[in-house]
C-alpha cells in the first residue's frame, strides 16, 4: 500500500511538471476540426486499411494508432510540440496522456515502473484536401503491435520542448507512407512522394525525374516546384498547350498560314510560286485566268500556253 501511495504521487507530481512545460503545437491548418479519410498499411498483417478519422485541434482520438502495451489499451494521443520545415511540412509531436506501467506485477527489482510513448509524425501537404506523413521513430517491441514509437526511460521522460529529430524522431528503414484525404475528395498522392533524411529538413525530391515537361521541353528543379522551358510551337505548365503560329502572320505576302501541331504550314496563293523571296507571282493569277481564257482559247497556240501556265500555278500550290 506504501509503495502504491508513493507511486500515485511521483506520478502526479511527474504529470504536472510536463502539464507546466508542455511545448507550443499547431497542427497544419487544413486538418484541423475535419473528417479525413484515412489510408495506411496495417502493422500485424500488411494488409490496406481505410477509415475515416476526424482530427481536433491537438488531439488524436480513438481511430489513428490503437495500441497495447502491458494490458493497456492506447488510443488518445496529445499534441505537445510542431516545427515548421517549410510552406507544405510539418513535424508534430504527439504522446499519450498517461503513463503506461504495470500495477499488478512489480518487476524483478520490486519497483513499479513507468514510461510515456511518443508518436513523431512528418506531415507533407500535396493539396488542402490531401496530406500524406510518416512516423519518424524506431519500431518498438514495447507495443502490440510493433509500431513506430518512442518510448521514454523509466520514469524519466523527456522534456517536451527537447529537440524533436534528435530525442524522439530519430529512426532507421523505410517507414510506410499514411494519407489523409479530405472525406468526399477524390485527390491523389503524387509519384514522387519521398521520405526525407533528415527528419527536421525539407523533401529534397528531384521534381525532374522523371521530366514533366512534354514535346521535348526542359525542366529546371526549384525547392518547392518546377519550371518548364518549352521548344517552339508549345506553352503551358507542362508545355503540352500548341501555340497557333499564324497569330504572329509568319507567312509572307501572297500565302496563307495554317496551324499544325507544334509548327506551321504557309501555303503560296494560286497563281504564286514559292521562292526564296517569298511567294513571287506567276506568268497567270486568278484574274488572268479569267479573261486570258476568253481571249485565247481561239487560238490552238495561245491555248497551250494557257494550259501550260495553268499547271505551272497548280504545281506549285501543291
Amino acid at each position: 500500500m506504501y509503495n502504491y501511495i508513493i507511486l500515485r504521487l511521483g506520478l502526479f507530481l511527474i504529470l504536472n511538471r510536463n502539464i507546466l512545460s508542455d511545448a507550443s503545437c499547431s497542427l497544419p491548418t487544413d486538418i484541423k476540426n475535419s473528417a479525413w479519410e484515412y489510408n495506411y498499411t496495417k502493422v500485424s498483417d500488411n494488409s490496406p486499411q481505410s477509415t475515416i478519422l476526424r482530427i481536433s485541434t491537438t488531439t488524436l482520438q480513438n481511430s489513428i494508432i490503437n495500441l497495447s502495451a502491458v494490458g493497456t489499451k492506447i488510443r488518445d494521443w496529445t499534441c505537445i510540440n510542431s516545427l515548421a520545415l517549410s510552406n507544405t511540412q510539418t513535424l508534430v509531436l504527439f504522446k499519450i496522456d498517461e503513463f503506461i506501467f504495470q500495477s499488478d506485477q512489480p518487476f524483478a527489482d520490486g519497483h513499479f515502473k513507468n514510461y510515456r510513448l511518443y508518436l513523431c509524425m512528418k506531415f507533407t501537404k500535396v493539396t488542402p484536401d490531401l496530406y500524406y506523413f510518416y512516423l519518424l521513430s524506431d519500431v518498438s517491441t514495447a507495443v502490440t503491435p510493433n509500431e513506430r514509437v518512442f518510448v521514454s526511460e523509466e520514469g524519466n521522460p523527456p522534456a517536451n520542448d527537447a529537440p524533436m529529430c534528435s530525442t524522439f524522431c530519430k529512426y532507421t528503414g523505410l517507414p510506410k507512407i499514411r494519407t489523409l484525404r479530405r472525406q468526399g475528395t477524390s485527390d491523389t498522392v503524387p509519384g514522387d512522394a519521398a521520405l526525407c533524411e533528415p527528419c527536421d529538413s525539407t523533401c529534397e525530391v528531384d521534381r525532374c525525374d522523371p521530366n514533366p515537361c512534354q514535346n521535348n521541353g526542359s525542366c529546371t528543379d526549384f525547392k518547392e516546384n518546377y519550371n518548364c522551358t518549352c521548344t517552339d510551337g508549345w506553352k503551358g505548365e507542362n508545355c503540352t498547350i500548341d501555340v497557333n503560329e499564324c497569330e504572329r502572320k509568319p507567312c509572307p505576302e501572297h500565302s496563307n498560314c495554317t496551324n499544325t501541331i507544334g509548327s506551321f504550314m504557309c501555303t503560296c496563293w494560286i497563281g504564286y510560286v514559292n521562292t526564296s523571296m517569298g511567294c513571287q507571282g506567276s506568268c497567270i493569277t486568278p484574274k488572268k485566268i479569267i479573261r486570258l481564257s476568253n481571249i485565247w482559247k481561239t487560238t490552238k497556240t495561245k491555248l497551250k500556253l494557257y494550259k501550260s501556265c495553268v499547271q505551272s500555278a497548280q504545281s506549285a500550290i501543291e
